[in-house]
């Protein structure tokens, strides 16, 4: 078991019990495989957990999912870390005064029908927590999925797939959106440390675990997606001594009138003003992303890009218009886009088409050869005044396929593939992906030898392209449009900022 660096270090080993247990308890596992409790256990089983699994069900004999079942937590033989509960809400007080019998460290209580559901539930979670508090007990959630830990091959959550292993954190008060990105962050190769579901807080919440992950030396970067926070002073507090050694990210949601209706109803919980939640974090050096799919793409760039010194950036693309758009983006950011030396663009031209344009952007304007790409940002990098470089044009394999594989080509299509020779067409698509497959190592080689970050970006590749996903398998960030990656590196730009007037 890990030990803490602060001196809280009871929250910090506790909170590892749940996230390095040697043993673990599901208690509501049954031999009915459509049940939460059985789906958990076959979750932590199925996914390669290594340690002890113990299923607990008072009315049932025999063995679940091939693990011999227990009555009682009691009867458990030898310690147990964790205890998952999937029960109903009137037994969970009970239940845990078996636990505290057994001297289990923390629960994970996914039981739900609390103080997101009535003001008796609000009641009965308000005894709950007195009552564990009481037996030295630490609780997660209730209604919640608990925790993922990739790189201990642990997940107590109902979806059935273990995310990507990496150093990312993620803290989520909302379990169906925790579970629900595993795919979305396959998708860009995002990697988590942890991921932890705190439901409605009854006793730990968001705060512990932005604690418990500024002290995780696996964690790098932390990311909340949060309706509410509770003890916001001492939240604040955290995020301006973490946020000098690791990015925040934060996205809340309930930012409407409606939508802290709806929080309430979700966790029992209120949200203030987000304008006031706004001011603060941004003092605090939290960034706040403005949807999902933006905060796991920054968090991507903060986990695998160095953080830019300055915010002159510097653009390659293949194409005017998107070359605009990019300046836009950075402009309406605070970013620069400085007008290249003219002994820089002398080297330019030197390797360019002649219609090329070196000024900055550097647009290609549809360059056969895709190397040019990597040499471009390299002369940028080397003998200009540039921080970062955002690259537009990154094209997949796929598209110069296309005209091959088609699954359904037209009649005419195929007589007419005959006369300009199917074998021609096959060199020409061949050529056309062996420069881009070569040229896209080396550009993660120029980002890794001048340490500074490149965002990618393309309207028409495909996610699932070979070409494609090697950039994010490799560090590099790939987005969808040139708004995406411009934002993002504004991002950075900012975060670097706020780190060094805090120094």
């Amino acid at each position: 078991m890990q030990t803490g660096k602060t001196g809280n270090v009871n929250l910090y080993e506790t909170i590892n019990y749940a996230m390095h247990p040697r043993s673990i308890a599901v208690i509501g596992a049954s031999p009915d495989h459509i049940k939460i409790g059985t789906w958990i256990l076959r979750n932590i089983y199925l996914l390669g957990f290594e340690g002890k699994l113990f299923p607990v069900n008072p009315r049932y004999d025999g063995k679940i999912c091939g693990l011999q079942t227990y009555h009682s937590i009691v009867e458990v033989p030898g310690d147990v870390d964790l205890a998952v509960f999937v029960i109903p809400n009137d037994k969970v007080l009970e239940v845990l005064g078996e636990c505290a019998k057994k001297r289990v460290k923390i629960v994970i209580l996914v039981s739900a029908g609390f103080a997101e559901f009535s003001e008796e539930g609000k009641e009965l979670q308000s005894r709950i927590k007195s009552f564990a508090n009481e037996k030295g007990i630490r609780l997660i959630g209730p209604n919640c999925l608990g925790v993922v830990n990739p790189g201990y091959e642990l997940n107590t959550t109902t979806m059935p797939m273990m995310p990507l292993a990496g150093s990312v954190g993620f803290i989520s008060q909302s379990g169906g959106f925790a579970g629900q990105t595993f795919l979305t962050a396959r998708r860009i190769h995002l990697g988590f440390s942890k991921i932890v579901n705190t439901g409605n807080e009854a006793d730990l919440d968001a705060t512990d675990f932005l604690e418990y992950f500024g002290e995780d030396p696996e964690t790098s970067v932390i990311m909340l997606f949060v309706e509410s926070i509770k003890r916001g002073q001492r939240f604040l507090e955290l995020s301006r001594r973490i946020s000098m050694r690791k990015p925040i990210l934060c996205l809340k949601v309930g930012r409407t009138e409606r939508g802290v209706n709806a929080a309430l109803s979700h966790t029992g919980n209120i949200s203030g003003s987000h304008e006031i939640f706004k001011a603060a974090m941004r003092q605090a050096g939290v960034l706040l992303p403005r949807n999902i799919e933006e905060m796991f793409e920054w968090a991507f760039a903060f986990a695998n890009q160095p953080l830019p010194k300055g915010n002159r950036i510097g653009i390659v693309t293949n194409s005017g218009g998107p070359g605009v758009a990019l300046v836009d983006a950075c402009l309406e950011h605070g970013l620069i886009v400085p007008e290249l030396p003219s002994d820089v663009q002398k080297q330019l031209r030197e390797i360019l088409a002649p219609n090329a344009i070196t000024k900055n952007p550097v647009d290609l304007t549809f360059a056969s050869d895709f190397g040019v790409y990597s040499r471009c940002v390299e002369i940028m990098f080397k003998e200009a005044d540039i921080d970062g470089m955002l690259i537009y044009g990154v094209f997949g394999e796929d598209v110069w396929r296309h005209l091959l594989n088609q699954k359904n080509p037209s009649q005419k299509f195929k007589e007419r593939l005959e006369k300009v020779g199917r074998e021609n067409l096959e060199y020409w698509s061949d050529a056309i992906v062996k420069t881009f497959t070569e040229a896209i190592p080396k550009i993660f080689q120029v980002s890794k030898k001048y340490h500074k970050p490149i965002m990618t970006a393309s309207t028409s590749a495909p996610w699932e392209d070979a070409a494609i996903r090697s950039l994010s398998e490799n560090g590099i960030p790939f987005f969808r449009t040139p708004e995406a990656a411009a934002e993002t590196m504004a991002a950075m730009v900012e975060y670097s900022r706020y780190r060094t007037k805090q120094k």
